[in-house]
């Protein structure tokens, strides 16, 4: 599954390299023209101007392709590893990230389409990227036990009695 925006530098040379690599690939890209979805209408790609829902998605996906946003941790919590391919500094840093923490790759400014291949199907291929992802999924997954905005609102509820009583006292 990819998450992009034609916007990027490298989204046409992402798009050639998920058609030449081993993934079947699903490309949810907002602002992409009839042109485009057209040229990349492969057998093995397509690509929707249509949201998706995540959680169904992140259930069958192999591998997500972004450029390095909230999709990083939502994959991440669903056990998939990633190919980041930022646009801008802060998602650079999360690609960073993401390679420090075993999880994925990232593109590089100076990739080519076969490096971007390459890293699909390493990330397709190698298991220790899937394992990591499936171990930080296993050790964070109490972070979605409960609705956090319920959590959130009874730990404030809490705490305002708490504050309460201190009054009294």
């Amino acid at each position: 599954f990819a998450y992009l925006k034609s916007r990027c530098k490298q989204f046409e040379m992402t798009l050639n390299a998920l058609a030449k690599s081993d993934a079947d690939s699903l490309v949810f890209c907002p602002d992409a023209s009839d042109e485009i979805t057209q040229l990349y209408n492969f057998p093995s790609l397509k690509i929707s101007t249509k949201p998706f829902d995540m959680s169904k998605v992140l259930q069958c996906a192999d591998l997500v392709v972004c450029h390095g946003g909230g999709v990083i941790s939502q994959s991440v919590l669903a056990g998939c590893p990633l190919l980041v391919v930022p646009m801008q500094l802060e998602q650079r840093h999360n690609g960073i990230g993401v390679e420090q923490k075993g999880v994925g790759l990232q593109a590089k400014n100076n990739d080519t389409t076969s490096d971007l291949v390459l890293k699909i199907n390493s990330l397709l291929s190698n298991s220790s990227y899937k394992n990591r992802a499936m171990e930080l999924a296993e050790k964070y997954r109490y972070l979605f036990e409960h609705d956090p905005v319920s959590v959130i609102c009874d730990r404030c509820d809490e705490v305002l009695q708490q504050c309460t009583v201190m009054e009294k006292v």
